[in-house]
């Protein structure tokens, strides 16, 4: 007869202490996270194109066509900005670290004027 056993070894353990926060750490995390990606720059530099290229600067635009022009200097002028500053960095033979922040910092900044063109 199959029988199961429950007999666990406890183990008892003391609470984790509490560790204060060190904006350090996310700057150590983002690093080892991009120095672990150097291998993949190539993809990470086309990545970038394609989602400016078909999805952060056409989203711009078709949303100031569609809110009649409101704000269009601004935005259009910064969507272009953060393309072109993203396509010189990695043209340029910038770093991974450069190409994974330029990508992050641009998408940030193209969500955030959708957010306020739509809200």
């Amino acid at each position: 007869m199959a029988t199961l056993k429950t007999t666990a070894p406890a183990t008892w353990t003391t609470a984790p202490e509490h560790i204060p926060f060190d904006a350090s750490f996310i700057v150590n995390k983002y690093n080892t996270f991009a120095d672990s990606q150097k291998s993949n720059h190539t993809f990470f530099f086309l990545l970038s194109l394609m989602v400016h290229g078909v999805f952060l600067v056409p989203m711009i635009g078709v949303l100031t066509y569609f809110y009649n022009g409101a704000a269009a200097p601004f935005f259009l002028a910064t969507s272009l900005i953060c393309f072109f500053t993203s396509l010189i960095a990695n043209m340029g033979g910038s770093g991974i670290r450069t190409t994974v922040f330029c990508f992050a910092i641009s998408a940030v900044i193209h969500f955030a004027m959708a957010a306020i063109m739509l809200f």
